[in-house]
């Protein structure tokens, strides 16, 4: 890929079987080419929810499978029916949803909110890594390649299911919006690997 980064392509639909057929095939970058976050700070998944439905809570579970350019398997965004699947513009970045431990420990300590990772309704929780940092970054969890498009920021919808209004507690703390660029599966305990900003003047 040019300049060792991952490209994302179009595809054609992949079923769970094909991809786990697919497990042992090399994907995205040159591991020598990123910076492992991990190393130093630990970063890691610590949390993954699910949900089929729209306003259902997210349950939690220790692995999923992710599908390249689609989502988790049997999440609702993956299946298209999501709360927002089908609202104009169709931007990209709905096929993974990230947020921080800290975001959800701020809203306890400053607000006396308390979220937990399935009423926050993201995807991944994580631990020692800045998700705010990541738009426009790709980064790998697990086997699975990840590019950042936009923060995921709280919205009424959260508020309605959970009674809390979180909003404030979340401004600017409401996580990541990705896509996923590879296929593999992701585990509860994986680190976060980022790739590494390239050009003059920065450093690693």
């Amino acid at each position: 890929p040019a300049g060792g980064l991952w490209q994302r392509t179009s595809r054609p639909s992949v079923s769970p079987q094909n991809v786990l057929c697919m497990m042992g095939r090399r994907h995205g970058p040159e591991l020598s080419s990123v910076r492992s976050v991990a190393e130093h700070n630990k970063a890691q998944v610590i949390g993954i929810f699910l949900s089929e439905r729209a306003t259902e809570l997210p349950v939690s579970v220790k692995q999923v499978l992710a599908v390249a350019n689609r989502g988790l398997q049997n999440d609702r965004y993956l299946l298209k029916i999501g709360t927002y699947s089908n609202t104009n513009p169709k931007n990209t970045g709905r096929e993974l949803t990230l947020i921080e431990q800290k975001s959800l420990d701020h809203a306890k300590t400053e607000y006396g909110i308390t979220l937990s990772g399935a009423e926050a309704r993201r995807n991944i929780l994580t631990k020692n890594v800045n998700l705010n940092d990541l738009v426009g970054r790709q980064f790998r969890i697990g086997t699975v390649w990840i590019e950042g498009i936009r923060l995921c920021h709280p919205c009424a919808h959260l508020d309605k299911l959970t009674r809390k209004h979180a909003l404030q507690a979340l401004k600017n703390r409401g996580g990541l919006r990705a896509n996923i660029l590879t296929d593999g599966i992701i585990s509860v305990g994986d680190q976060v690997i980022v790739q590494r900003l390239l050009g003059p003047g920065v450093g690693d």
